[in-house]
């Protein structure tokens, strides 16, 4: 539950952070999609360490994780 509750703070302070900064819209909204994603990947991570062990979760866990973190990083290249 800990462990959840982590990752949803980091997501409201990934959106936090786009809305006080002046960031583009589309820089803006790149970089809270990018923290959604990461948050999706740490679920997967959540559900393969608490729920289930398997493969599926990885399959869909380590793109979303990758994806995430390339959008956050393009966004923040332009700070």
């Amino acid at each position: 539950i800990v462990y959840v509750i982590a990752i949803v703070v980091m997501v409201v302070a990934a959106i936090a952070v786009a809305r006080a900064h002046a960031l583009p819209d589309p820089q803006r909204c790149l970089f809270v999609v990018g923290a959604a994603l990461f948050f999706v990947s740490d679920l997967a991570v959540a559900r393969d360490k608490f729920v289930a062990k398997t493969v599926v979760n990885r399959m869909w866990g380590l793109p979303t994780y990758f994806a995430g973190q390339l959008l956050i990083a393009w966004t923040l290249i332009g700070l």
